[in-house]
């Protein structure tokens, strides 16, 4: 992500670490939450699916795009998806792991940072490819950071797992792609 520093792209990152700064001053002066672990997966996979990854991508993506028709006359929505995530996640992942969890795991430590890093690049790349027919993938692989972080609630060994195959699939599909961009230009 680093190779091409655009504008578009910094503004997509610097956006995203402001509306993650705005989520943590409301959530601190209007909301105190504490997440509650229940034992049922389900209910861990869907509050985490739809507070940590469905909700933020939904809203931060709604909200970058809609300020950027303004300002930027093309903006290309793949290309700044990934950026516009990380700087949300970069800010987003820190403060709930330190600041909801009082005993830490292998697994809020080192899988769930690397589930969030990688999320946004393997949605990039499917993205890329801009094929109907890759949206469902695309929308599955984003429910794998939400498995993998309810997992770790009840085995942090197999969220290690999970996130460095989820890692290792991300490299492979950035790689991929990117030679597949720069075989057709």
């Amino acid at each position: 992500m680093c190779r091409k520093r655009t504008a578009e792209r910094l503004s997509a990152f610097f956006s995203g670490l402001i509306m993650s700064s705005l989520l943590f001053v409301v959530r601190f002066f209007v909301f105190f939450s504490r997440n509650a672990h229940v034992d049922s997966f389900f209910y861990n996979f869907l509050r985490a699916y739809l507070f940590h990854i469905f909700l933020p991508c939904t809203i931060c993506s709604a909200v970058f795009f809609f300020f950027a028709k303004f300002f930027a006359k093309k903006i290309d929505k793949s290309e700044s998806f990934a950026p516009l995530m990380l700087g949300f996640y970069s800010l987003f992942v820190p403060y709930n792991v330190f600041g909801a969890i009082p005993v830490f795991s292998a697994s809020d430590l080192f899988a769930v940072p690397l589930l969030f890093i990688a999320f946004p690049l393997i949605v990039r790349a499917l993205l890329k490819c801009k094929k109907i027919a890759l949206i469902p993938v695309a929308v599955l692989f984003s429910a794998v950071p939400a498995i993998a972080e309810t997992a770790g609630y009840y085995s942090p060994a197999i969220s290690c797992v999970i996130a460095a195959v989820y890692a290792i699939l991300a490299v492979f599909l950035h790689t991929f792609f990117a030679e597949k961009a720069n075989a057709i230009s």
